[in-house]
């Protein structure tokens, strides 16, 4: 038509999406076209967040954990045994001496004596 020239009309609306068409054959209307598919929801705030600290939180832990082994197995074996010092039983200072004779005692002119 006159008042309507030669133009790529629409020839399907899904929703909001327009889809065009243009052909260059007659009956152009019995072409099928495709259908363009809802898009793919995605991951939502809440998935993508527990899809990121799911991995990381279990890669912590895991961590904690053989630093918690490791350190525990070097403390085993570093580990002073639990036998006391004999000596500790008797008393450093005897009956009947003075601290002034244990200090008279031990002190050494320091020339070997």
């Amino acid at each position: 038509p006159r008042d309507r020239p030669f133009v790529c009309a629409p020839s399907s609306k899904t929703g909001s999406v327009t889809t065009t068409y243009c052909c260059n054959q007659d009956h152009c209307n019995k072409i099928e076209l495709p259908t363009v598919g809802k898009p793919s929801s995605g991951l939502g705030p809440v998935e993508l967040a527990a899809v990121i600290a799911g991995p990381v939180c279990f890669v912590c832990i895991s961590l904690m954990l053989m630093v918690y082994i490791c350190h525990n197995r070097t403390v085993i074996h570093h580990r002073v045994p639990n036998e006391e010092d004999p000596s500790l039983d008797r008393p450093f200072i005897s009956e009947g001496t003075t601290l002034k004779d244990l200090i008279y005692d031990m002190t050494t002119s320091g020339s070997g004596s």
